[in-house]
């Protein structure tokens, strides 16, 4: 009992000296089994560099680094030296930029440790919502700003994109982060599901980021039920297309998960299950055959609409052919002018939508 007690007294000492120290730099001696605390600890306190004395000169640190668990923690080094008695572990950490930001909103104490990228892009994003996203609009308008900023003022970052793919580990993670989105304009999915995040969370507005195991995304909490946002997809399309799109915005989880990039990986997400915040469906954008959709082009054209984008449900199970399909179109007057041509990008596999562009 006593040397129980011994070893909680231990980690208990250790993790308050974490806590209280203000210094970036801590120093913590330590049993094998009382290292992950001490390194979470430190962790949590965004120090820069911890130093452990591990009383066990055969201590499996190798073993211990490939179990640990390092979220929040986008770079780590350490440096070992071992005696006949112990093992001196020293850690140098950099924080991931979602981490660092987080724990500086809930707590701006931690301000003065982030990067300084990391803070510009907390000061510039402060900024940005307090001028352009007021109080007063709700959550689903909050969202829709930040969804259209981000799909006119960011480009996906291709370059980066093809060496991930290809194997090739950059020493530049910059389309990796919110500072790539919002400072260079480009961005990989990561990317921009970290600058949705900030905004929204600037904003007020509850977010997750969610990753598959090749993409990252947001899921948004609008009144009481949750949503799939997936800025990257709609900013390509909005490239392709040329006015901003609504393909990825708001989907539940049956709708979002029937692409495979789309199967989330983290555990414990709160369900998306309402279709109430869809733009198509709440606008009377949403065609169940043949027939909705002839409806609803017809009627768009009538307001003089040139670029028009409706959600297809029965697509991937009726046998479309939509060069025949969308011949109606030349029938067609929108403002009262003849169609000299039109483009349309249709549905598939990984898009729900049918887009008709008129000129």
């Amino acid at each position: 009992m006593l040397n129980r007690f011994k070893r909680y007294a231990a980690v208990l000492l250790a993790a308050l000296f974490i806590v209280f120290t203000a210094a970036a730099s801590v120093e913590v001696y330590a049993s094998a089994g009382e290292l992950e605390d001490s390194l979470r600890v430190a962790i949590e306190n965004m120090d820069e560099t911890l130093t452990v004395y591990i009383e066990d000169a055969d201590f499996d640190l190798d073993k211990f680094v490939e179990e640990f668990d390092f979220a929040g923690v986008s770079k780590w080094e350490l440096t070992s030296a071992r005696s006949q008695r112990d093992i001196r572990i020293i850690w140098e950490f950099e924080y991931g930029e979602v981490y660092a930001i987080r724990k500086a909103i809930e707590n701006p104490s931690f301000e003065a440790k982030l990067s300084p990228r990391q803070a510009k892009v907390l000061s510039e994003c402060r900024a940005f919502v307090k001028k352009n996203i007021p109080d007063k609009l709700t959550d689903y308008e909050k969202e829709k700003l930040i969804h259209d900023y981000l799909c006119i003022n960011v480009r996906f970052d291709e370059e980066a994109e093809e060496k991930r793919l290809s194997g090739i580990v950059s020493e530049d993670i910059t389309p990796y982060t919110a500072y790539g989105a919002l400072f260079n304009g480009t961005a990989v999915c990561e990317g921009y599901a970290n600058a949705a995040w900030l905004l929204l969370t600037l904003s007020g507005v509850e977010n997750y980021i969610v990753h598959s195991d090749t993409h990252a995304w947001n899921l948004v909490k609008l009144g009481s039920r949750y949503c799939h946002l997936d800025v990257t997809w709609d900013s390509s399309e909005t490239d392709l297309i040329g006015t901003i799109q609504y393909t990825y915005f708001n989907l539940t989880d049956e709708q979002m998960t029937r692409y495979p990039q789309h199967r989330p990986v983290n555990i414990g997400l709160p369900p998306a299950d309402s279709e109430s915040y869809n733009m198509y469906f709440n606008r009377g954008m949403r065609a169940k055959d043949l027939n909705d959709v002839k409806r609803i082009v017809t009627a768009a054209c009538e307001t003089g609409d040139r670029s028009i984008s409706l959600w297809v449900d029965d697509h991937l199970t009726f046998d479309y052919d939509w060069q025949r399909d969308l011949q109606f179109v030349w029938d067609l007057r929108p403002g009262g002018q003849y169609v000299e041509s039109f483009m349309f990008v249709e549905p598939g596999p990984d898009r729900d939508t049918l887009t008709i562009i008129l000129e």
